[in-house]
């Protein structure tokens, strides 16, 4: 909502572009949102200075517990430590819900956030609406309430591991329909002079050959029979009236295009309207109900997400770990404790720089990569509508169905999980007092939970 509204002013607010913001060369005011962000979050962090440097410790009869104190016990946290990454890596590939679960998410934010990168260019493609109107239907509100209305559904029922898993695919697989439906809404495809979607160059043609017309300006003007749209002025042959000659850049603020080499009659600005009824507000409606069902599941995908791992696992960055081996594998001189390898002393420096901003370099690059094809992407002016709705909403609605048969696999893996509503301090702490009733000898028998 917030981007919406920032796209609604022009780049340079103190400047009138000639154009409004239906016109394809509009470009909003992106950079609004940073500052209104950035700024509420100065706001408040503010109070996050009155809180002191430390806090009193209160007294706990299982803080030795659970620290690993306990006789015989170690904590398993420091156990964990000591793992490589590789090890971590390995227990959570062998542990199929999690593998499963992770295969079906990692399949459905494919879908959701290759959609959602794209779904801004196919609102303006497809129904001719501005930038700002296509962000404000980017789904925050659907989003909000479905995952509060999800959230009370748990906390009212608390559905079991089984009925909690079957409760997320079939919400999901409802909500997915949404995107089903919106294969078969849209307009009608613009037409272009002289133009399809296989032979692009033929944009250049005898009545503007002598124009020297680029596609670096997009300024489409509508014909007179209200259905061919022309790329810009400078294509449909149109004479600036002082020197009736043809001039590529020029940009009259009249909307009103007349004297043009391509067509007899005049030309109005913008593109040719077409009859495309109430699809709009139908897409929209569909996409938010979907929405709505879908983000249902949220609340128990986070739940289950903590529940089928272990607590020492739950915190398995990678980055810090792949970083540190590749400080670890540049050292020279190991501290020595107890038989026991510590800090590093001494590096060689040489590898250690080679090693660390090549890794960050490649990776750099590897995400450029991607932001290449992004930026190749968006230098299309004009679509093929009905392909790319097809392809749009047909490779989202495959992504989806494909994330939703590990789910099912995770419906019959579900009896794993245990505790989904309990508390990980409480479940610790059990756990600690157990391991000390066991070996602790002679010790008083410590009183349930």
């Amino acid at each position: 909502m917030l981007s919406s509204y920032c796209l609604t002013y022009y780049e340079n607010p103190f400047l009138d572009p000639g154009i409004d913001r239906r016109d394809p060369r509009w470009v909003g005011a992106w950079w609004i949102g940073f500052i209104a962000i950035g700024t509420g979050i100065l706001i408040f962090t503010i109070p996050m200075f009155l809180f002191p440097r430390s806090f009193t410790k209160s007294d706990n009869k299982t803080s030795d517990a659970l620290n690993g104190n306990a006789i015989g016990n170690r904590s398993p946290a420091k156990v964990s430590q000591e793992k490589t990454v590789w090890e971590r890596t390995l227990l959570l590939v062998k542990n199929p819900i999690y593998v499963c679960y992770v295969l079906g998410t990692a399949a459905r934010l494919f879908a959701v956030l290759g959609y959602m990168t794209f779904k801004s260019k196919y609102i303006e493609s497809e129904y001719k609406t501005s930038a700002s109107t296509a962000n404000l239907f980017s789904g925050v509100v659907p989003t909000a309430t479905g995952v509060f209305l999800g959230g009370l559904f748990i906390r009212k029922f608390l559905p079991g591991p089984r009925v909690l898993t079957a409760f997320i695919t079939i919400v999901e697989m409802i909500g997915a329909m949404g995107m089903f439906s919106a294969l078969f809404l849209g307009c009608p495809q613009s037409q272009f002079a002289g133009t399809t979607l296989q032979s692009q160059f033929e944009l250049q043609s005898q009545c503007n050959s002598q124009c020297q017309c680029s596609t670096k300006l997009f300024q489409p003007i509508c014909g007179p029979d209200n259905i061919t749209n022309y790329f810009s002025p400078c294509f449909a042959g149109f004479h600036i009236i002082l020197d009736l000659s043809c001039n590529p850049s020029a940009t009259p603020s009249a909307n009103l295009y007349s004297d043009c080499d391509c067509f007899e009659g005049s030309a109005t600005d913008g593109y040719c309207e077409t009859d495309c009824g109430n699809n709009f507000h139908i897409y929209i409606t569909l996409l938010g109900i979907s929405n709505i069902i879908g983000c249902l599941a949220k609340t128990g995908n986070n739940i289950i997400s903590l529940r089928i791992v272990r607590k020492e696992d739950k915190t398995f960055i990678p980055y810090p770990l792949v970083y540190g081996a590749v400080a670890d594998a540049s050292c020279l001189i190991w501290e020595s404790s107890c038989g026991q390898k510590g800090n590093c002393w001494a590096y060689d420096t040489p590898t250690f720089r080679r090693r660390l901003h090549g890794l960050t370099l490649g990776l750099y690059f590897f995400g450029s990569l991607f932001d290449i094809i992004n930026q190749e992407l968006g230098n299309c002016w004009a679509y093929d509508t009905p392909t790319f709705r097809r392809r749009l909403h047909g490779l989202t609605l495959g992504l989806y169905f494909f994330g939703s048969l590990f789910d099912i696999i995770v419906i019959f893996l579900s009896s794993r999980i245990k505790n989904l509503y309990d508390d990980d301090v409480d479940g610790q702490e059990s756990d600690s007092l157990s391991d000390m009733k066991l070996n602790t000898i002679g010790g008083q028998t410590s009183q349930p939970k």
